[in-house]
């Protein structure tokens, strides 16, 4: 499982601010949550409705929104393929393809 970068937790939150401005730790924050409104960036730009149509265009469909997924076509009701990583669907965020890292 893999927690959705813009759900995440946030270091700022985590740092007691008492010693410091108001004026650091506001722009600190802003700093940070821009990190993870960067359209550009598919590390942080994605989200669990981007996740589930990428699924759906590669032919799955969601079973439960927790965590199965099953295959379309593969004859009755869905079947849970179980736990699988979504770069080994094909599946990357906002539609991006496979990369050799």
């Amino acid at each position: 499982m893999q927690t959705i970068p813009q759900h995440g937790q946030r270091l700022y939150q985590l740092v007691d601010w008492s010693g410091e401005t108001k004026a650091l730790a506001k722009k600190v924050a802003k700093a940070e949550e821009a990190i993870y409104a960067d359209e550009s960036d598919p590390l942080v730009n994605w989200d669990e409705t981007a996740v589930q149509a990428g699924l759906e265009a590669a032919g799955f469909t969601i079973a439960t929104r927790a965590s199965s997924i099953a295959k379309k076509g593969s004859g009755g009701s869905p079947r849970p393929i179980g736990n699988v990583g979504l770069a080994s669907l094909g599946i990357h965020p906002q539609g991006h393809t496979a990369k050799n890292y």
